[in-house]
């Protein structure tokens, strides 16, 4: 019995995989570039920020394979990246550290 979310994936999957470039709206692309520019101007002032030395710090004390990368610094663990940029995750691990 398939599920209910194999079927999704595969349908937006095959939305997907059938888009063209050229069968965009105008509109549709302007707004992606303009969310593509906005998030990495957000990224790169975010990696100038005192807390992020703090979690380059953890995550590479964590160590592990450089598979992923952290902006404005360079690569690092892949699983150490991801949940390494939530407030959550950092003053929790902040706080295990005993600071």
């Amino acid at each position: 019995m398939r599920s209910h979310r194999i079927d999704t994936t595969e349908a937006i999957a095959a939305l997907v995989s059938g888009l063209r470039f050229e069968s965009l709206p105008r509109s549709v692309i302007a707004r992606a570039q303009d969310l593509v520019l906005d998030h990495l101007g957000v990224a790169l002032l975010g990696s100038t920020q005192p807390w992020a030395a703090m979690v380059r710090t953890i995550v590479l004390r964590d160590g592990g394979s450089s598979e992923s990368t952290i902006y404005g610094y360079g690569r690092v663990p892949a699983r150490a990246a991801a949940p390494s940029f939530s407030w959550r995750a950092i003053t929790s691990r902040h706080r295990r550290c005993g600071r």
